[in-house]
């Protein structure tokens, strides 16, 4: 018996060594140096040259954690052991294996702890969206056999913008299957870029997937460049070949201009014309210089039917030779010295074209003594293969040189002789490995063996263990063998193999690539080519109990910007990671393989790995009326229950090809994709198309175009017919026809273009039906045209609030020299104050409409936060269970927090345009709202966190806070103001109280002694709420003080800001009334003048007077809603009774418009009954006279007959009452039959100017941070010409102060040619 102490520690790896070794027999225990969570771990024993079966403890100890168990193992014989393991802790694991009886020992080893994490994959219904776009996604979780993973800690999805603001976090992620769907609604306007969604398991991420949102337009067409990437400077001449058609397929007609930039100065530039969508162009080497470079080429194609236009680019490497030469390095076993074999090299043209010229080969051939050389000549095959015929000899390497044109290359071959006193090695055969397909491995030693023992480990585990019996029991050298791949052994495994001889452990590794694939299997089956709209059937064939997902976007999208759905490769890529590597030396046994071997044998811990090589890798159908036309048909998921699934899809009316891909997870065969995409071709043989403007004038005469297709293989006499559906419009050149058509003869493989000039005759949405029609085929297209009255809408409003028993009368101010018809006049009832924002959130309408501006910068964006926070606390704070209102309004104020992170700056606070310095009165008031808004949605507690820093870093000796940013408010805003909002942030923000305690206590000190002898009564009124927060006795002193300074007018009661009205008295006068309403004071007449002062959506002049109107009405609804309302309301007009309301709790009538006559001008209502109610009158009207008592406003048009043509819109300050105008807005609108492009805002600003926002195709708008007296400015403007528009009304562009609407001017310009 020998006894043997120590530890040989070898980096990370320890191998406790034997403790008790019998003298006979040799025992070895194999098992992975790693171990994970929720996984298998298998050790292999074995015994020798034992007399007697083996018997063998096994235990597997770690931190509250231990398993054992015993085995019997025959002599000369191994047995398998595995254990399955849970959710285990991290720490330190101990193997520990004891010969109990036929062979006796005690051995151990630690073991690695490694964390299983899943391997998770995200895929989003696209790669690019646009702004207001709804992001869907699913995020996969795989184990290492590709089954769903197990989970057990909190997962979180976070979408992060592409200013790294946290938009959204789903937590607490709820797995079905191993796959998580989510989406999320963008806003309008979000901040641009390159956005990031993130998987976390606890706090760790697992993965991210970028995508982009930007505003585009989808391609119509698609261009495929045809060019060799490389030209040799001996070449005279090479071929570009250009190839553009539809993304249905048809080629299309048009012009072609390639562009080289053979240098910074050398442009080069041709145009053709594009004959069949096809175009080969021959190109002179000379041309593009005498240098080896690499040119930019890019083709621009512009399709002649359409007249829209794509481009795309290549690159072309100019080369002193077109040739790359292969001479691979190898390793090769030579059993005699006269034994030949053939060495392969390669010869390839880098644009693929044929070798057929001799090839030099130069031999350098070592022995061990010697070094001889040869040179020959030979000729390739036509695949390029160099063949060349070795001897073995006794050369130990051989270096080969191949020479063509005018490159060469050198490869090595190592050569190994099978005898006596050599080397081994461990080589696999088969040159691609397949699963379930045997492989050839050939074990070579110089020691003679009888019998070996292979294990194969993949993923990270023992997945294979075999002992192999040479044949008839001889002694061989090199013995060839096969195994099957398995699953497990995809794509990667390691060979570990071993024997023993004069008690040494003699042993091999390699590993072997198997050809990547799952065991899962999914296919879908659709049709090749539908008609647009048709209800289509996919036939799903999977593994039964499978979880389905597929996914079906239009190929134009995809054009644009692909990477969003799954990848096989990234998978595969991603199994080659996992496996059980430990850090130790090279040549312990099963180290390479991440295997720990315990043995009783010898072996040799310097020698190195030898042999470790990788593989290598009809007629009269009825038409189809089409107007859906979606990017995205198909993102639905479902259970396979037997594994063969129909599935019925409605597919879009857009003309194109769809992609559909799927995946498949099955909880026993793991997961899967679809092998390919499955192209599905809405397509028609005979359609047509329709431009539209955006909208259309009230007495404009429009030229529309229709452009029909023709892909029938003959000519085809076709009629377009424009119906006029419920009189909407008329024909011009005859106006009683019902119906007008036009014949046009179609050639095959064409398009034609018709032309039908209408009137509108009335406002609103109207129905243009659209059909073509032939002997063969038909198609409908049902079309919306938006008409508008000319001028410039205004708006009026007026709120009275009812109390009971009362009658009034009401004038509208509706002037005489309007726009004949443009009036709309409506009535409504609410009973309480909540009911026009509740019904605008119940009609899915957006909260920009409660202010009349427009939301461009960041102190306006607030707009799409506020009222819909303050919905949420009133529908809270009333125990109200509206669920679609709620719902609704979480959606609006996720969008509100999206937009107002586009204004964010890079330390942490916001100002108006998003750009620095910060604004301190603004930054408080975001995250003043933020904070109110994370009890509904996600917001990102950094930006909370980061704003307060911000702010308490203004704070002054005084105890003030300084503003060193610009807000363009309308008064200028004086340190009181500043401090009283930095301290209401800071108090509503409870959670860090105690950290900035200090802060506020100084700053109310500074409120307390500055706010008497305050004059801003916007800042007296905000520090009169601060100082009720915090329970000031000086509120009530205040509040004597402010009572002296209210003014009345009949039932009516407010606080006024100046000498004369203005939108900030509504600011004022609310935050009066919310210390009003807190402190249970009469607040009726305060109520009834803010109510009057809304709009017809319940909103207000501009952003911070809704926000703070809104916030009292809703707190003052919240505390006196009424029960049991019974009011009867009759409205007169002309003493003709023209409507009456009855409100009740279960009344319809709540919250109805009434459309009133166009000639209404006086209203009287009568309310009889009890309770309280909110009577609306709103009404607009169009008006064609110009302004200009503040702004002079002037444009020109460089070529007005031109199709492509420069808008110049300049602008001045000329008013005599006002010396610096608050922000103001230019607005440019278009008119019919003129457009601004999609980058029509990429052009350099006016130096007053702080940004330009295309709000439509038709609209611009552009931000002047303030205007001085006799300033001017003008802006240059790129717009095309669209459509053809007789009787062209003038369009207006209007330049006001977005906070004092009074100071407002209008001018008119008419674009004729």
């Amino acid at each position: 018996m020998v006894n043997i102490s120590g530890v040989l520690p070898i980096l990370g790896l320890v191998i406790a060594v034997i403790v008790q070794v019998q003298a006979e027999g040799y025992y070895t225990i194999t098992s992975p140096g790693t171990i994970r969570p929720n996984s298998k771990y298998s050790i292999y024993v074995s015994v020798y040259e034992i007399q007697d079966n083996a018997r063998i403890g096994l235990t597997l100890k770690g931190p509250e954690f231990s398993k054992n168990t015993e085995i019997v193992v025959p002599p000369n014989t191994g047995q398998s052991v595995t254990f399955e393991f849970g959710d285990i802790k991290n720490g330190t694991y101990v193997l520990k294996a004891q010969g109990l009886s036929g062979i006796v020992f005690e051995n151990s080893t630690n073991l690695e702890y490694v964390e299983n994490l899943p391997m998770v994959y995200l895929q989003t219904d696209k790669a690019l969206y646009k702004f207001g776009d709804t992001i869907q996604f699913r995020a996969v979780f795989l184990d290492q056999y590709l089954l769903p993973a197990k989970v057990n800690q909190q997962i979180s999805v976070v979408l992060k913008d592409a200013q790294n603001n946290i938009i959204e976090r789903f937590d607490d992620v709820v797995l079905d299957t191993g796959v998580y769907k989510g989406k999320l609604k963008l806003a309008e306007q979000v901040v641009a870029g390159e956005w990031s969604m993130q998987v976390f398991l606890g706090q760790q991420m697992l993965t991210e997937k970028i995508i982009e949102v930007k505003d585009y337009e989808l391609p119509l067409f698609e261009i495929d460049l045809q060019m060799p990437s490389y030209v040799s400077l001996k070449d005279k001449t090479f071929s570009i070949k250009v190839k553009a058609h539809y993304t249905f397929g048809k080629p299309i007609f048009g012009t072609c201009v390639l562009t080289f930039n053979v240098t910074r100065n050398n442009i080069l530039r041709k145009q053709y014309n594009l004959q069949e969508g096809e175009l080969d162009i021959p190109i002179n080497v000379r041309d593009l210089g005498g240098r080896l470079r690499v040119i930019p080429i890019t083709v621009d194609v512009l399709d002649g039917a359409t007249q829209t236009s794509r481009k795309i680019s290549k690159t072309i490497k100019i080369v002193a030779s077109h040739f790359e030469i292969e001479t691979p390095d190898i390793v090769h076993e030579c059993n005699r010295e006269d034994e030949t074999f053939v060495y392969r090299g390669r010869i390839s043209h880098k644009n693929g074209n044929p070798i057929d010229r001799e090839v030099y080969l130069t031999l350098d051939m070592r022995t061990k003594d010697d070094l001889i050389s040869d040179e020959l000549v030979t000729y390739a095959e036509n695949n390029g293969d160099v063949d060349v015929n070795i001897e073995c000899a006794n050369y130990v390497s051989i270096n080969i040189t191949i020479k063509y044109e005018n490159s060469e290359s050198t490869g090595v071959m190592q050569l190994y002789h099978n005898k006596e006193g050599g080397e081994g090695g461990l080589y696999v055969k088969t040159q691609f490995p397949t699963v379930d397909d045997a492989i050839e491995i050939r074990l070579v030693s110089p020691e003679a063996f009888s019998s070996f023992v292979c294990v194969i480990v993949g993923r990270g585990n023992i997945v294979y263990t075999e002992t192999i019996e040479v044949p008839n029991g001889g002694l061989n050298h090199a013995h060839t063998f096969s195994i099957t791949p398995t699953y497990e052994m995809m794509p990667e495994a390691h060979m570990f193999v071993y024997f023993f001889k004069n008690e040494r452990m003699i042993h091999y590794e390699t590993k072997f690539n198997v050809k990547n694939q799952f065991q899962n299997t999914i296919s879908i089956d659709a049709p090749d080519v539908v008609k647009p709209g048709a209800y289509i059937n996919l036939n799903i064939d999977t593994e039964p109990n499978s979880y389905v997902g597929l996914l079906g976007v239009d190929k134009s999208v995809l054009l644009l910007k692909s990477g969003n759905d799954f990848d096989a490769k990234t998978i595969f890529d991603d199994l080659r990671n996992v496996n059980c590597a430990i850090s130790g030396s090279h040549g312990l046994p099963g180290i390479t393989a991440g295997l720990v071997t315990m043995t009783n044998a010898h072996y040799n811990i310097d020698k190195g790995i030898i042999g470790d090589r990788a593989s290598a890798n009809p007629l009269g159908a009825k038409p189809i009326v089409r107007r859906n036309f979606f990017e995205t048909f198909a993102f639905v998921d479902f259970t396979s229950e037997d594994g063969h699934d129909e599935l019925r899809q409605k597919i879009p009316d857009t003309i194109t090809t769809w992609v559909l891909t799927g995946f498949s997870l099955n909880p026993k065969t793991g997961f899967t994709l679809t092998t390919t995409p499955t192209n599905i071709r809405t397509f028609l043989k005979f359609f047509l198309t329709v431009k539209l403007p955006q909208s259309v004038k009230l007495g404009e005469i429009i030229e529309l175009e229709a452009t029909i297709f023709n892909y029938l293989r003959v000519s085809v006499p076709a009629t377009i017919t424009l119906e006029r559906l419920n009189d909407e419009f008329e024909f011009f050149l005859n106006p009683n026809e019902k119906q007008h058509a036009v014949r046009v003869n179609v050639r095959p493989e064409r398009t034609q273009t018709v032309k039908f000039k209408i009137r509108p005759k009335v406002v609103g949405m109207i129905t243009l039906k659209m059909t073509a029609q032939s002997i063969y085929e038909s198609d409908v297209i049902v079309k919306q045209l938006k008409v508008e009255h000319e001028g410039i809408t205004e708006w009026k409003n007026e709120d009275l609030y009812i109390n009971g028993e009362e009658s009034k009368s009401v004038q509208l101010k509706i002037p005489q020299n309007i726009v004949l018809g443009s009036e709309l006049i409506e009535i409504s009832v609410m009973d309480f104050i909540m009911g026009s924002m509740l019904n605008l959130i119940n009609n899915g309408e957006n909260f920009a409409q409660l202010i009349t501006s427009p939301s461009g910068c960041g102190e306006q964006n607030m707009i799409h936060l506020v009222p819909n926070l303050m919905v949420l606390k009133y529908l809270q704070s009333t125990s109200a269970t509206n669920k679609a209102i709620s719902d609704s309004a979480k959606s609006y104020l996720q969008i509100g927090y999206q937009r107002e992170l586009t204004y964010k700056v890079p330390d942490h606070s916001f100002s108006t345009w998003g750009k620095a310095p910060g604004n301190t009165w603004l930054t408080a008031y975001v995250i003043r709202i933020f904070n109110e808004a994370k009890s509904y949605i996600y917001v990102d507690e950094n930006i909370l966190k980061n704003g307060l820093a911000f702010l308490t870093g203004k704070q002054q000796g005084d105890g003030s806070f300084k503003e060193d940013g610009s807000l363009y408010d309308f008064v200028t805003l004086n340190k009181l103001s500043v401090t009283a909002s930095v301290v209401l942030t800071l108090l509503e923000n409870t959670q860090y109280l105690d950290q900035h305690k200090k802060v506020i206590d100084d700053a109310i000190g500074y409120i307390r002694n500055n706010v008497k002898q305050n004059n801003d009564m916007r800042a007296t009124a905000l520090s009169l709420y601060v100082l009720h927060l915090r329970k000031d006795p000086m509120v009530e002193e205040l509040l004597g003080i402010l009572e002296t300074k209210a003014l009345t007018s009949g039932d009516h009661k407010w606080w006024q800001h100046g000498q004369t009205p203005a939108n900030i008295d509504v600011y004022v006068t609310g935050y009066i009334l919310i210390t009003m309403l807190e402190l249970k004071k009469p607040v009726t007449p305060i109520i009834k003048w803010l109510v009057s002062k809304r709009n017809s959506n319940g909103g207000f002049a501009s952003t911070f007077e809704t926000e703070v109107g809104l916030r009292a009405l809703s707190i003052y609804a919240a505390k006196y809603k009424e029960h049991g309302t019974t009011l009867d309301i009759d409205v007169y007009s002309q003493k003709r009774l023209v409507h009456t309301f009855t409100v009740g709790e279960k009344n319809k009538d709540i919250n109805k418009k009434v459309e009133l006559p166009k000639n209404t001008r006086e209203l009287q209502f009568t309310a009889t009954g009890s309770g309280k109610a909110t009577f609306q009158i709103s009404y607009q009207y169009n008006t064609l006279e110009p302004l200009s008592d503040t702004f002079h406003i002037n444009s020109t048009i460089s070529d007005t007959a031109a199709a492509r043509k420069n808008l110049k819109a300049c602008m001045q300050l000329v008013g005599e009452k006002l010396e610096h105008s608050n922000m103001a807005i230019l607005e440019i609108n278009l008119p019919t039959s003129d457009e601004f492009g999609v980058d029509c805002c990429d052009i350099k600003l006016p130096k007053q100017a702080k940004k330009m926002v295309r709000k439509s195709k038709q609209q611009l708008h552009v931000y002047f941070e303030g205007v001085r007296r006799d300033d001017s400015d003008c802006v240059e403007i790129p717009v095309s010409k669209e459509f053809d528009v007789d009787n062209l009304k003038p369009a207006v562009i209007s330049m006001y102060d977005y906070y004092e609407k009074n100071l407002v001017d209008k001018y008119f310009y008419q674009v004729t040619p």
